[in-house]
């Protein structure tokens, strides 16, 4: 049986979202809500960029666009807080589209009205990251965590990175670090473990994945990992037991039953 691919890369592409300036009560659609307060202040740049946030959180990523330009044309210069804001939702909106251009100039703008914010960052390191241009997305998830060193999701992705670039030690520590700041976040457990794995630490290795195992019992790729480690240290009895788990919570995968037939044919022959 062809083991699965080592590195399961999880990339945390998960944006900081857009944020409303302004809530009032919550009614039952906002996009009415702030269609109404348009309606009445039509050269309101805050109305716009709500009823632009009202479309964006239902889909509406077009119109959305169009409500964010009209807030961005009837901005006070003099109000950075809206300006930033309409810059920002732009930008991710652009984003979750695909636009990546033009998502990048807008937070760009965005790091020019307020350097001190991390959030357009982190996403133009997603969007680096995605290019696989990966020394701005390294620059710009460093920029993140100048400003916001409890970010544990750059950590991540700069784990992810370094172990793309075949450096382990590097990839091991920055998913220490993410551990460090959210000890139960799986995905940099499971990836420290590959990394360890890769650069021969074999025990090392072993313990996160059962740790991964222990923190989310689901969590089938640690399962895949754990028993073909087992199996390479030729512990069979381990191996199988590890890979019976992950076909219980797999039982379509053909071939890793035939393989864990092939393993109690190997351990009883010797």
């Amino acid at each position: 049986m062809g083991r699965v691919p080592l590195l399961i890369l999880v990339i945390l592409l998960l944006l900081y979202g857009i944020g409303t300036v302004h809530r009032n009560s919550v009614w039952k659609d906002e996009t009415t809500l702030w269609s109404d307060a348009v309606g009445k202040s039509p050269r309101s740049s805050r109305a716009y960029i709500n009823l632009g946030t009202a479309y964006a959180k239902t889909g509406k990523n077009e119109l959305a666009i169009k409500n964010f330009l009209l807030a961005l044309r009837f901005a006070n210069p003099e109000t950075g807080g809206d300006l930033i804001n309409i810059h920002y939702n732009l930008g991710t909106v652009y984003q979750q589209m695909g636009r990546f251009d033009m998502a990048s100039r807008e937070y760009r703008a965005v790091t020019r009205l307020r350097p001190s914010d991390f959030r357009p960052y982190y996403n133009l390191g997603v969007i680096y990251q995605q290019r696989a241009e990966t020394e701005a997305a390294i620059k710009a998830y460093k920029e993140v965590l100048k400003r916001n060193p409890s970010d544990f999701r750059s950590y991540h992705n700069l784990g992810l990175i370094y172990q793309n670039m075949g450096d382990s030690n590097l990839a091991e520590r920055a998913y220490k670090k993410a551990l460090m700041l959210n000890p139960d976040y799986a995905k940099s457990r499971y990836n420290l473990a590959v990394a360890y794995e890769t650069d021969g630490k074999l025990g090392l290795a072993r313990e996160e994945y059962i740790n991964t195992i222990k923190r989310y019992p689901d969590y089938l790729a640690a399962y895949y990992n754990l028993g073909y480690l087992y199996e390479k240290e030729g512990n069979l009895d381990m191996a199988i037991r590890v890979l019976s788990e992950a076909a219980k919570r797999n039982s379509g995968d053909n071939k890793l039953l035939t393989h864990i037939r092939s393993l109690e044919g190997r351990r009883n022959r010797e």
